[in-house]
């Protein structure tokens, strides 16, 4: 297995840190030593174990759709929103102009 392992350097101490796995970090004086620290402690980590994968199953009601869901492709037809666009960009780059 591969994980990524975050490398700091604090008060002249390396410290590894494995962000997936709650609680994984180790230091050590060099980025050499605080990587082999965080390996082992993976592997002893690991050793404890198991790993397996549960499916849950998400009931969605009304009310826990997506506020904006409602208006998805609301626009689709309207033959105006292709020029509302383009006074949306209009705008935008008349903004960004006058702050620049």
């Amino acid at each position: 297995m591969e994980y990524t392992v975050f490398l700091e350097k604090e008060n002249g101490i390396y410290i590894a840190t494995i962000p997936v796995l709650p609680g994984c970090q180790t230091k050590g004086a060099t980025e050499q030593e605080a990587i082999e620290n965080i390996r082992t402690q993976v592997m002893e980590k690991l050793s404890h174990i198991k790993m397996v994968s549960v499916e849950v199953d998400i009931l969605q009601t009304s009310d826990q759709t997506h506020p904006w869901k409602r208006f998805a492709g609301m626009w689709k037809d309207d033959p105006t929103f292709d020029n509302f666009l383009t006074e949306i960009q209009a705008e935008r780059y008349n903004q960004e102009s006058q702050t620049a």
